[in-house]
């Protein structure tokens, strides 16, 4: 891809998986493959098509974490799986990319029981500048008992009570595809961020603007997942950050989950491909 063309079809490095071609619940044994009613599942629709008919979803399936047992088992997976394991260690390999030295102020949204805060601290991240943020009182119950030292608080990613530029750099793994709307998302989780908001995908298939939904079902609750290709991507963030001076780098982990870093840069609004990076553990 050319530097100056963030749109199309993103080109593999060498050594890394294409995306699409080993599909994300293969690190998610806990998804149901039972029928659903839902519409939406299993199409790919696009753009406005797309937004208009998400109507119907009921919005409250990206809410459930709370739902009695159901934090639990998805912790206790993450525990046990090795996937969820390895996966982990390529998210804490991605982060040496952007926190250099443990004296930033980090914010992590959708920091669940606090897997990677274990990952980061104290090596990447002091203890007194982390911040993490999650929607489910279960999850940051057990993440406050197994780390206490860790600073946790109960919030809604579309509204984060912070200042702007709050922290150094923000981070979002493995959130945007349980969520209705993305770009008044990632427009917070970039306000936040003095110099690099973080966020991963799981992409789709296609390339061409579209976006593929399905359901999981943990316990009887079912949650919303969403894949979305990069060219829909580029277009939220254009939408929803019009007035921000943006790097774009795309790093690819493993199996073909891909990470946006959105870095800050002096200059006209806008957003501009800088690289495409393999990440390794």
């Amino acid at each position: 891809m050319r530097e100056d063309a963030p749109g199309g079809a993103l080109e593999e490095p060498p050594g890394t998986t294409p995306p699409g071609r080993q599909d994300h619940r293969d690190r998610r044994p806990l998804r149901s493959s039972g029928s659903t009613e839902d519409p939406l599942v299993g199409q790919e629709v696009a753009g406005e098509e797309h937004d208009a008919r998400l109507a119907g979803v009921r919005t409250a399936d990206w809410q459930l974490w709370d739902v009695q047992g159901v934090a639990e088992a998805i912790e206790s997976y993450w525990a046990e799986s090795p996937a969820e394991k390895a996966h982990r260690d390529l998210l804490a390999a991605l982060c040496t990319r952007y926190l250099p030295a443990p004296d930033l102020d980090v914010l992590e949204v959708g920091c669940g029981t606090g897997r990677i805060y274990e990952r980061l601290v104290p090596r990447l991240v002091a203890n007194e500048r982390y911040t993490g943020v999650d929607l489910s009182e279960r999850m940051l119950a057990i993440g406050r008992e197994r780390f206490p030292r860790a600073r946790f608080l109960a919030g809604d990613g579309y509204g984060l009570e912070f200042a702007d530029g709050a922290f150094d750099v923000s981070l979002a793994f493995e959130v945007v595809g349980h969520l209705p709307e993305i770009g008044p998302f990632l427009r917070e989780l970039v306000r936040v961020a003095r110099r690099t908001a973080i966020f991963t995908v799981w992409p789709a298939a296609d390339e061409d603007g579209g976006v593929v939904e399905s359901q999981e079902e943990i316990l009887g609750a079912r949650f919303l997942h969403r894949q979305y290709s990069h060219d829909y991507l580029l277009g939220q963030i254009r939408e929803h950050l019009p007035d921000a001076a943006l790097d774009l780098e795309v790093g690819i982990l493993g199996a073909g989950c891909r990470a946006y870093a959105l870095r800050r840069r002096e200059g006209s609004p806008g957003l501009a491909f800088t690289r495409l990076f393999p990440v390794q553990a």
